[in-house]
């Protein structure tokens, strides 16, 4: 059976999404490595790397082509998970988290760039917000498909087959996504230096993109804070680790939900964001196990917030620089998200999990509502500037 580029890219989403391991690493980690900070170590790694590689991922995206990138990124990943489920340390996992890491910095931007050229070039651009949800929704629903079966293969097996079994659907992806048609794509700059510089200065002209792109940052923050301290959150309530996978399946499924609906918010940003906050609020204050639902209602949210900010960003990117931009903006949200995940863990170790989110939930709900207001002023003059006929590639 022929598959189109849009099919085959949300089945290898899918298959990305099934790593096995996710719904019962922390177990692994309380287990094998048995550090009391390992889970904040990981994280600052993991952050850190794509930090380092997220801007160059995306300038190799856009030097020698989406498709290819998105290929090596497939035989990193399958590489990570190998070397991850063989750690029985804390430094050998750190190496298989680095690896992640960089697998992250290769798709991220490349997949992206790829999707939007392909709508681009067949007239549905217009759709990127619908597609790119769905996209992320193949991932997660693949990410709750593993969760889900995560916590019975560690019960009735051991904590490291979720990982060995993880290459398999990395391979699925990477046979899947070598038959894709990538689209014609503007030639980018000669030297590295030269179209980095191109984007710095695209993105400096366009107010929203820094706007969107810092509710894109925030988002960022919350998942390496809030979310990757998810399942110490959710072990508090002393549950078993098939418990564990079936609510981190939930988890997954709920942000599936987010970014599926994403696009039907697209033109009430303000709304959303408004949303997210009282959501945030709700879940800091709440001490009892209702928590747990509002815990997967801001995850849900996180998804579809990034997916709005993600769309804004691509319509307002040309295409030669369409992947680093993108980079840049993901660099950003790694570049805080270090130290902010280094502050969250020394709250968390020298008070509690509950105070960390406090803190951090009052810092995020601020950020917001500033960007909320900054948003009103371009979003009106954009909508007048939609009203009047204007060249196809020029934007705001």
């Amino acid at each position: 059976m022929k598959l189109n580029t849009l099919l085959r890219l949300k089945l290898a989403h899918l298959f990305f999404g099934m790593m096995f391991w996710y719904g019962i690493e922390q177990l692994f980690l309380n287990k094998y490595l048995g550090t009391a900070s390992a889970r904040a170590y990981l994280t600052m790694v993991y952050a850190a790397t794509v930090l380092l590689f997220d801007i160059p991922g995306g300038i190799l995206a856009d030097k020698i082509g989406r498709k290819r990138t998105v290929l090596i990124s497939c035989v990193v990943e399958i590489l990570s998970v190998v070397i991850l489920g063989m750690s029985t340390n804390l430094w050998q996992y750190l190496v298989g988290s680095i690896l992640f890491g960089v697998f992250i910095s290769l798709i991220n931007g490349a997949a992206e760039a790829l999707l939007y050229d392909k709508l681009k070039a067949d007239g549905h651009a217009k759709q990127y917000a619908k597609q790119q949800g769905q996209i992320n929704a193949y991932f997660l629903v693949g990410a709750a498909i593993a969760n889900l079966l995560s916590g019975f293969i560690a019960q009735h097996a051991n904590l490291r087959l979720p990982y060995f079994l993880s290459a398999i659907p990395g391979v699925i992806a990477f046979l899947l996504l070598a038959r894709i048609v990538e689209a014609p794509r503007e030639k980018a700059a000669d030297h590295w230096y030269s179209h980095l510089n191109e984007a710095g200065r695209y993105i400096l002209k366009r107010p929203l993109i820094l706007i969107f792109g810092l509710q894109f940052v925030i988002g960022e923050v919350v998942f390496l804070t809030i979310g990757e301290f998810g399942q110490i959150y959710l072990l508090q309530f002393h549950i078993s680790a098939v418990t564990l996978g079936i609510l981190w399946s939930l988890v997954a499924l709920a942000a599936a939900l987010g970014r599926v609906l994403a696009h039907r918010g697209q033109q009430y940003p303000r709304t959303v964001i408004l949303a997210y906050c009282v959501a945030i609020a709700s879940f800091i204050v709440t001490k009892s196990a209702w928590g747990i639902l509002l815990f997967m209602l801001v995850y849900g949210l996180t998804e579809a917030l990034g997916n709005i900010a993600e769309t804004e960003v691509q319509h307002a990117s040309e295409s030669r620089i369409r992947a680093t931009l993108f980079s840049c903006v993901s660099f950003g949200g790694n570049f805080i998200g270090v130290p902010a995940v280094f502050l969250y863990n020394r709250i968390y170790t020298h008070h509690s999990l509950a105070a960390a989110n406090h803190a951090l939930g009052i810092i995020v709900i601020g950020l917001l509502l500033l960007t909320a207001l900054a948003s009103t002023q371009h979003l009106s003059r954009r909508a007048v500037a939609e009203a009047i006929p204007a060249p196809l590639d020029k934007h705001y």
